[in-house]
């Protein structure tokens, strides 16, 4: 069961899809358009930053600055990701919404809603009910699959096991302590497909056919590559001895 401080808001749902899809590109006006784009539903910034503030506190986002940028009249740029807590909280949500829908059914008419409940079945005023509806079928189609993330993450990572897994299956490729030898060094702020945590999931469940990463995602239990991929996070800024040369784009901390 969920805890209470892993229940989301509405709008608090909506924004960490939009993070989550956006990735690296996650900075406050990409999130408002994402939302408004997607959802259709005008967004002021001052409410979507206070949002983002609320999410952080929680821990469900993290945020950095990036490099000040002359189009911006030499301000930065402040980068949003969804930590593994925030998508922990993002499956929560999911699973409750789907529990709650089990059930329901919708009737043809445009004058009622109908829910089924054996074999009687309840009709509600359509005007109250349809903005209700609206709402909550638009936050079903975000949870459900519209951003097409796999959110499929609801346990704690344990990080020994994902150790044991990394010495069993990456050690070769990737070093005893991630310092990289056929494959990229982990423990720098070089990434060659991103360094996000749904970033670096994805790497490790779908595979990179150019470089021979294999397709772990048909070896190994989702639970399995959640540990796997929270190792590596931790292995990050350790600068192990005779580590490779940075290889892909930086990402600062």
């Amino acid at each position: 069961m969920a805890n209470k401080e892993s229940y989301l808001g509405e709008f608090e749902n909506i924004v960490l899809l939009a993070v989550l899809r956006l990735g690296k590109n996650a900075y406050g006006m990409k999130i408002r358009q994402e939302i408004e784009t997607r959802v259709k539903r005008d967004v002021s910034l001052g409410a979507l930053y206070a949002t983002l503030e609320r999410l952080e506190k929680k821990t469900y986002v993290q945020s950095k600055t990036g490099e000040p940028t002359p189009q911006r009249g030499g301000r930065a740029k402040r980068y949003f990701k969804v930590s593994a807590s925030g998508i922990r909280a993002l499956q929560d949500t999911k699973n409750n919404l789907e529990a709650m829908w089990q059930g329901i059914d919708f009737s043809l008419s445009p004058i009622h809603l109908l829910i089924v409940k054996g074999n009687k079945l309840d009709s509600r005023d359509l005007l109250f009910q349809s903005r209700i509806l609206t709402q909550r079928m638009i936050m079903t189609s975000l949870l459900l699959g519209m951003f097409g993330m796999a959110l499929e993450i609801s346990a704690e990572p344990n990080l020994e096991n994902g150790k044991r897994l990394y010495k069993k299956h990456c050690l070769m490729c990737h070093g005893l302590k991630g310092e990289g030898r056929f494959g990229p060094n982990l423990t720098d702020n070089y990434w060659l497909y991103g360094n996000t945590t749904a970033d670096i999931t994805k790497v490790v469940t779908e595979g990179v056919t150019d470089n021979g990463m294999v397709r772990w995602g048909k070896k190994l239990p989702q639970a399995a590559i959640d540990d796997v991929v929270a190792y590596v996070e931790s292995l990050k800024g350790s600068n192990p001895l005779n580590a490779k040369a940075p290889q892909g784009l930086e990402y600062p901390e």
